[in-house]
Formats: structure tokens, C-alpha cells, sequence
């Protein structure tokens, strides 16, 4: 499914809370990841998927199975452009919070990515929410954090590491 416009989106608007509604009926664990895998591609697919399933996308990642599954699927790396790409202070806020479910997990490239985002893209500087949650990930991972970018986080984010 591709929903490129916003009355695509109105049109498909049940359809999107019928998925949500399915995912938080169903027992069975595995099914939920594997309904996740299918929202995730479709969120990193569709502007409006995203702004529908983005607030609920932090509570589904936070499921054991679904943190274990999020490397090897590629999800974090999708959660990570989206962030990256970030367009609204809102979506600063709720993007961050969905990578708070994976902090510890992160690789260096990832870290790197993460700061370099959040140096580069006002939406993600501007963002109170997207501070909060960035200075969780960030003081996990200050050892690996170069001086000159610590001051630079400082200076842009607020946050002293």
C-alpha cells in the first residue's frame, strides 16, 4: 500500500486503525513482530503512515522480541533516517523516543549518526523533546564522543556529557 497524499490518507484512515487495533490484540508475540516488520516498511514508506503509527511506534519497539528483531530487520536503521529526516519538532520528539528503546544497542557509526542529525538538522536541535530523549542515548555513549563534539552538543543541544 502507498498513501501519497493526504486524502489517500483520509480514505484510508480506518484502514491504519484497524492495523493499529489488530496489533494490540493480538497474544501471540512472534505475529506481533511480524505485523511490526510490515508496519515499520510501510511507515519508512509513507509521510502519513508515519504520522499516524509514530507516537505508537515507541510503545510497540519497547516489546523483548521486537528490540531483538529491530538489528537484524534493519528497523533501527529506518527509526535512524527517520530521525535524521525529521521535519517537525514533533516528529524530533517522537522519532528520539523510539531510539531510547534501543540505547546500549547502538554502534559507533550509529552514535555518529545520531549526533551528526542532531548538530545538522534544526528541527532535532530545536526540540525540547528530542534534547530530553537524545541526552539519555548520548551520556550512555560519552566515552566514544570526541571533545570537539561534546562542545558542540553543549552549544547546540544543551547537553553536557
Amino acid at each position: 500500500m502507498s498513501i501519497s497524499s493526504h486524502e489517500e490518507y483520509l480514505a484510508n484512515e480506518k484502514s491504519f486503525q484497524l492495523l493499529d487495533l489488530v496489533y494490540e490484540r493480538l497474544q501471540n508475540e512472534s505475529m506481533k513482530v511480524e505485523l511490526l516488520d510490515r508496519i515499520i516498511h510501510f511507515v519508512g514508506k509513507s509521510y502519513y503512515a508515519a504520522d499516524f503509527f509514530l507516537s505508537k511506534l515507541q510503545d510497540y519497539t519497547a516489546l523483548a522480541n521486537a528490540k531483538e528483531r529491530a538489528f537484524e530487520k534493519g528497523w533501527v536503521d529506518i527509526f535512524l533516517l527517520m530521525f535524521a529526516s525529521s521535519n517537525s519538532y514533533e516528529m524530533a520528539k517522537k522519532t528520539s523516543a523510539i531510539l531510547v528503546n534501543f540505547n546500549g544497542q547502538f554502534t559507533a557509526m550509529q552514535i555518529e549518526n545520531i549526533i551528526s542529525a542532531a548538530l545538522s538538522n534544526d528541527q532535532i536541535t530545536n526540540s525540547w523533546g528530542a534534547q530530553e530523549n537524545l541526552e539519555k542515548i548520548l551520556i550512555l555513549y560519552r566515552s566514544q564522543i570526541s571533545s570537539e563534539e561534546k562542545e558542540d552538543i553543549k552549544k547546540a543541544l544543551r547537553i553536557v556529557l
